[in-house]
């Protein structure tokens, strides 16, 4: 099994500051480290546009769709998901062909 990047970019709902879906982050976070074969996340924002962009590495395709599917069952994502626009929301799976380890996880090693 190859291992599986995904990629969401979104917004925020209008009446949803940064420092509330930063709370809500805190949630999500305890959830996605409860799912199997989740690797390591990332979460970004433009400065310009003031889109997110969540990364999340996956040891799998199929852990990745299984963890999708787990988030809409959790109370942990509820209201991480209030805070998003739904309209705004682009999610995509790739395939990772190649990599580079960070440094933090090269001195772990």
């Amino acid at each position: 099994m190859a291992q599986a990047v995904e990629i969401v970019h979104f917004k925020l709902n209008e009446n949803v500051t940064d420092t509330d879906f930063l709370e809500s982050n805190d949630a999500f976070e305890k959830f996605l480290n409860e799912q199997p074969g989740m690797l390591y996340r990332s979460l970004c924002k433009s400065n310009s546009t003031a889109t997110y962009t969540d990364i999340v590495y996956w040891e799998s395709l199929e852990q990745a769709q299984l963890a999708q599917q787990a988030f809409f069952n959790s109370e942990f994502c509820v209201e991480f998901a209030k805070c998003i626009e739904k309209d705004s929301v682009i999610l995509d799976h790739l395939d990772i062909l190649a990599q580079s380890q960070c440094e933090n996880q090269a001195k772990a090693s």
